[in-house]
């Protein structure tokens, strides 16, 4: 199943947010230091339109899901960086980092139910809470609260795990991760092999339209031999997976 191009449409916050990033990074002055930054930052709070029950129902089978349980008004909590991406960017952009190169390399979610948006809205915040500077560069950690009433307790938190990487000198080559070993008493509970345009149909799915997870030649151009996977499209999918064979549905 391939997402209907007409979510583009509904995309358009977040698509707005990206390009605001990358023109406000043209002639900036871009820094790889957390000197000098507060942490905890400014709590940025906002109002988001919820997603469509169409796309909330193409996003959970895109994941691999059973979109029933979604009926009624509910939202998958792992859609959220789709809503929440314009004000994460809000929060971020009086940074001295090059967000183009922000690299996401962990998220945990605390989910205390379902979530409903009240008269089709969101009640969102964002705040940098942590900054560790090392020799790859400056990690930060960004908490996003997510709740479907104005006053009410979150019924979302994620706190969003980023790399500001350090550049690579010339003709340095981006380091190899290091192998994952499987543990001998792991028990599989899912295989998934994504087809070449799973990238693209995430990126309708969600608004996240960075080039390097669809478009061959500028992923080639920023290191990697082909287009990368979104790290939340292979999260949604692990969740989906334990939901299913773990939790049973």
């Amino acid at each position: 199943m391939h997402p209907s191009p007409r979510y583009l449409l509904e995309q358009t916050p977040v698509i707005s947010a990206m390009v605001r990033a990358v023109i406000g990074t043209m002639g900036k002055k871009t820094t790889t230091s957390a000197a000098g930054i507060d942490v905890p930052g400014r709590e940025y709070r906002g109002r988001v339109p919820a997603p469509s029950a169409e796309l909330c129902r193409d996003f959970v089978r895109y994941c691999g899901g059973d979109p029933s349980p979604y009926r009624n008004g509910r939202i998958p909590a792992l859609l959220f960086s789709q809503w929440a991406f314009p004000l994460i960017t809000e929060g971020l952009r009086h940074l001295p980092f090059d967000l183009q190169r922000v690299l996401n390399f962990a998220c945990d979610l605390t989910i205390a139910g379902p979530l409903v948006a009240d008269r089709g809205t969101l009640e969102l915040t964002v705040q940098l809470v942590e900054l560790e500077e090392s020799d790859k560069g400056v990690r930060m950690a960004t908490r996003v609260t997510t709740a479907g009433k104005a006053g009410a307790e979150p019924t979302l938190t994620a706190m969003m795990h980023a790399l500001v990487p350090k550049k690579r000198k010339p003709g340095q080559r981006r380091e190899k991760s290091a192998s994952e070993l499987v543990p001998f008493d792991a028990r599989k509970i899912g295989e998934r092999r994504f087809s070449a345009t799973a990238g693209r149909d995430f990126a309708i799915l969600t608004g996240d339209i960075n080039p390097v997870h669809w478009l061959p030649p500028y992923a080639r151009a920023a290191g990697f031999k082909r287009p990368i996977l979104h790290g939340f499209a292979q999260m949604g999918w692990v969740a989906e997976s334990l939901v299913r064979a773990v939790f049973a549905g």
